[in-house]
């Protein structure tokens, strides 16, 4: 989840492209939260940027800290 003009949300978008270019697939999908508010209240995100992570439908976890491309890249291959 994102908003277009959160610097944040820019820099962690960064972030996960390099982890899509170090496991060369594409493995996130960005979504703009300003245009889905009944999607943020559904799922209950709090702030943006938001990493949700799905299984079998059902929201697996949500990460608001991106502290770092290996720490990033570490949460992906752990999931």
């Amino acid at each position: 989840m994102h908003t277009p003009f959160c610097g944040t949300c820019q820099l962690a978008e960064r972030m996960l492209l390099a982890v899509e270019a170090v496991m060369k697939m594409e493995y996130y999908h960005k979504l703009n939260a300003s245009l889905f508010p009944d999607f943020m209240q559904q799922h209950q995100i709090e702030s943006v940027p938001c990493l949700i992570t799905f299984q079998d439908g059902q929201v697996k976890d949500k990460t608001y800290a991106f502290q770092s491309v290996q720490h990033m890249l570490a949460k992906t291959i752990s999931e």
